[in-house]
């Protein structure tokens, strides 16, 4: 008995030992520190009770020492069995007082037997029952609440029950070699029973940290082999759980990659000069025959000695998705869905460098008075059509939205060669397409009730050189666009190198253009305007000069334009306004006679914000009439025929100021304009009283238009007089008032004054 007793504290001790390593590995799983610890006070307790009395340590105090490894004993079955199904401990303290009364309770039985003597004794009886308690217990709870550790809990109840015979086993010699068998190999079962659920909750515990991760998770092997994976990995891949993964090699799961390349892979790792994690982007092969993009982090990983790689699959699919659509956004017009500038441009640049390519470039003529009249929205989903158009007509070329009312398009074409029918030619192509553009807006668009008629200005450009660019390209094309508007919109017109030249002296004319009210390098000269028969004059034009330091002198006809382009009119504008009623104000001091001063007005000008009340400060600021100021606007400003101007002439014309129409006669004359704008002058434009003396037709039609004013009490003032016998005529017609070279030409304040001295 006492051979096998050493024999099963041996194996009780190397069991105890491995189940407390178990704890210190992790220093976490806490029932395998109590299990351990607990089986080892038994084993001990064991030894003590069954060796020789002589060799017992302290055998003084043995009912001492047997009932602590008792209560060891004790206390790790219970709190270890507690821990592993995890009960709550918070009341540990009132469940080991229990304990630790149950072995006063066992000291104190030793006054009714030896229990060294007889297994039959009070105290050994007692300390069976509680093992065989805690073992039920234990046992109960297992079965009861870990279903996958039923059976872990079927040997703890043989275990009760076994513990429960052996008293009676040993003491009446019944079926003892049995019993002790069975106890025997019911402990060992428990210990690696034990042993299992330790381990088995370990790697559940690893499962579940693979599975809590937000993407996928896998260990291959040097062989390419799949050793492991998470739940969210099978899923990526298409895979009902890891285990249809596990086993397969990386080439079933990466189509592109072969096994060579996998070694390779691999390889790179297990270098030296390794610098990992790599990252990598792979479509990976789905189980369901799809394809999913997918990004790989790989990191090396030794386990007993052996090198693995740890992956990690990240589904980018949407954050592809996310990135085309951002792409997307970036290089589309919010409003048309078109390209826009960058994108567009980028597209040309890689055309190039195989291909030829032209580029057009157009915009809509006049859509600011679009804008103007009927409100941004109208305009933007004017713009919208424009480019439904485009994209109906033109879908197979490049469309762009460059900004505002600017479209463009791309076309490309094989390099032409040395033999011109080998390919079409750029001006054919060119021209069939910028004809199909013209023919699309000739018919009118219609919007919320609207019939907007549209006409488009179209320049464009093509590639002729090697160090040709898609900015190169696009600037000469809306250098090109611009020349077609100045000769008179509606048309094509194609860049000619020439149009640089005279782009980089406009651009230089707006640049100084700009400096010339510092520079003080403006200055107006002033024309008169005589009563017909009669060799005085009571009013004159102010007109705008420029001598430019840099430039010389340039004509109005050169900058005036460009001011208009740039919107730097505004400011030239009421910079000529402020300086002609300065100067009328100091005529008039010396100048009984009232005299008037008629002063051009820009389109821009007119639709400023308040200039109805800057022409009322400037008159109050000079101490002048309203009746001696004269605005002249042109019937481009008429055209508009926006409800803006109509209120700021009406404002103009109850100030008193008066109003005059410039050039009549030209571009849009329409007779409608006499009635629906609060006019006091009419000015006959210098090309007709030019062909006056040509034929009797241009005669009679000067006629009819100095008729007419007079029907309307309108003055009349004819321009561009240069002989006697035009002047004559017009006096004979009935025309109030002539203005020309022949008269007087404009002259400087200086000379105007030493004329109005000269009138008595």
């Amino acid at each position: 008995m006492q051979d096998m007793a050493l024999v099963s504290f041996v194996v009780d001790v190397l069991l105890s030992v491995l189940l407390i390593f178990l704890w210190w590995l992790q220093r976490r799983d806490f029932h395998a520190l109590y299990w351990g610890l607990g089986h080892l006070s038994l084993t001990f307790m064991v030894l003590y009770w069954y060796l020789p009395q002589p060799l017992l340590p302290g055998y003084a105090w043995r009912y001492e020492i047997v009932t602590l490894l008792a209560l060891g004993g004790w206390c790790g079955y219970w709190f270890g069995s507690r821990w592993a199904l995890g009960a709550d401990l918070t009341h540990w303290r009132r469940e080991l007082w229990v304990l630790l009364i149950a072995a006063l309770v066992l000291r104190s039985t030793v006054q009714w037997g030896d229990p060294f003597e007889s297994l039959l004794s009070p105290m050994a009886l007692l300390h069976y029952g509680v093992m065989a308690v805690l073992f039920a217990l234990s046992g109960y709870w297992f079965w009861r609440r870990l279903p996958e550790y039923r059976w872990l809990g079927a040997i703890l109840l043989t275990r009760a029950l076994v513990t429960l015979v052996m008293p009676l086993a040993s003491e009446y010699q019944w079926h003892l070699s049995s019993v002790l068998a069975v106890a025997a190999a019911a402990k060992i079962a428990c210990l690696f029973g034990f042993f299992y659920l330790v381990l088995d909750q370990i790697r559940q515990r690893y499962r579940a940290t693979l599975d809590s991760l937000s993407h996928g998770f896998m260990i291959r092997d040097k062989a390419g082999y799949i050793r492991t994976a998470n739940t969210r990995g099978a899923r990526l891949l298409g895979y009902s759980s890891r285990q249809q993964l596990q086993g397969k090699h990386v080439t079933e799961v990466l189509p592109r990659l072969t096994r060579a390349m996998a070694d390779q892979y691999f390889q790179r790792l297990a270098a030296a000069d390794a610098k990992p994690p790599y990252i990598d982007e792979a479509e990976l092969l789905l189980h369901n025959g799809q394809t999913l993009q997918a990004e790989l982090i790989s990191s090396p990983y030794v386990e007993r000695g052996q090198l693995f790689c740890l992956v990690q699959l990240l589904d980018v699919s949407e954050r592809k998705a996310q990135q085309a659509a951002l792409q997307k956004a970036a290089a589309t017009d919010r409003l048309t869905g078109l390209l826009n500038r960058n994108a567009f441009g980028q597209h040309i640049d890689s055309l190039l460098p195989k291909l030829a390519v032209a580029v057009l470039v157009f915009d809509v003529d006049h859509f600011k008075r679009i804008n103007d009249n009927f409100g941004p929205q109208i305009g933007d989903q004017l713009l919208v059509e424009v480019a439904r158009r485009l994209q109906q007509e033109f879908a197979d070329l490049s469309l762009a939205r460059l900004g505002g009312d600017e479209f463009a398009l791309a076309l490309s074409f094989a390099i032409p060669t040395a033999d011109p029918a080998e390919t079409d030619t750029p001006p054919f192509l060119l021209q069939q397409i910028t004809s199909r553009l013209l023919q699309l807006f000739s018919q009118p668009f219609q919007l919320q009730g609207l019939v907007l008629p549209l006409s488009i200005s179209i320049g464009s450009c093509e590639s002729t050189t090697d160090g040709c660019d898609s900015d190169t390209l696009l600037k000469h094309a809306d250098i090109a666009m611009y020349e077609a508007k100045q000769q008179g919109r509606q048309r094509w017109v194609c860049f000619r190198q020439p149009m640089l030249e005279r782009s980089r002296q406009l651009l230089f004319i707006d640049t100084e253009l700009k400096q010339a009210i510092v520079r003080q390098e403006l200055s107006l000269v002033y024309q008169p305007i005589y009563q017909s028969g009669t060799p005085t004059f009571t009013k004159m034009e102010a007109l705008l000069r420029w001598n430019s330091q840099s430039l010389g002198v340039v004509g109005p006809d050169r900058f005036i334009p460009v001011a208009e382009e740039s919107g730097y009119i505004v400011q030239l504008g009421h910079w000529v306004l402020q300086q002609a009623c300065l100067q009328l104000a100091l005529w008039q001091q010396h100048h009984p006679s009232l005299l008037v001063m008629s002063v051009n007005v820009s389109a821009l000008q007119l639709n400023q914000p308040g200039f109805a009340d800057v022409v009322e400060q400037l008159l109050q600021q000079y101490h002048l009439q309203p009746a001696q100021l004269e605005l002249e606007i042109t019937e481009r400003v008429l055209l508009d025929d926006s409800a803006e101007v109509s209120a700021v002439l009406q404002m103009l014309t109850v100030i008193g100021v008066q109003i005059s129409l410039d050039d009549f006669g030209t571009g849009y004359s329409s007779l409608s304009y006499l009635s629906r704008f609060p006019l006091q002058t009419l000015k006959i434009d210098r090309s007709f009283v030019q062909a006056m003396g040509d034929n009797d037709r241009s005669r009679d039609l000067v006629r009819a238009i100095v008729a007419m004013g007079q029907s309307l009490q309108l003055q009349l003032v004819a321009e561009g007089v240069e002989t006697q016998e035009q002047a004559a005529a017009l006096t004979g017609l009935g025309c109030q008032f002539l203005q020309g070279y022949y008269l007087a030409r404009p002259q400087s304040a200086d000379v105007i004054t030493q004329q109005l001295q000269q009138v008595p």
